[in-house]
């Protein structure tokens, strides 16, 4: 399971950059509405939105995929979709009027967060009942 979460979580980030790096426009514009002014914001879109989720994903595919990483693979989800969650929500105090997009996603990190805690637990206290305990 936990296997699969940061593997689910790669897949989002690296699709999602994907998005950004083939079609910013009409990405910004699906998401949030938003429009591109300048070649500029072109570039930047691609960088940050594009090749930095992409960048991202394929960092979780390598802490997936080896068995001494997951939970660094778990911590690095947890992290990740705290400071999302956490930026939005403060997006959303100050800024206002979000749309119904702002709010799944918000939901979708929140609850990729919790997954993430609460699998890292599980495997913490999985070590902890498999060591041996030599105090007699």
């Amino acid at each position: 399971m936990a296997r699969y979460c940061v593997l689910v979580t790669a897949w989002g980030f690296f699709i999602y950059g994907l998005l950004f790096i083939v079609f910013p426009q009409e990405a910004l514009q699906m998401l949030v509405q938003g429009k591109v002014s300048t070649r500029s914001e072109l570039i930047d879109l691609r960088a940050t939105y594009g090749g930095m989720m992409i960048g991202l994903g394929l960092l979780l595919f390598i802490l997936a995929n080896n068995v001494s990483t997951i939970k660094v693979g778990l911590l690095a989800v947890f992290i990740l979709m705290l400071c999302m969650a956490l930026g939005r929500i403060v997006g959303i105090v100050i800024d206002g009027e979000p749309n119904q997009l702002m709010y799944i996603y918000l939901a979708l990190e929140l609850l990729a967060c919790a997954l993430s805690w609460l699998l890292l637990r599980a495997a913490k206290k999985h070590e902890q009942s498999h060591s041996l305990n030599w105090d007699y």
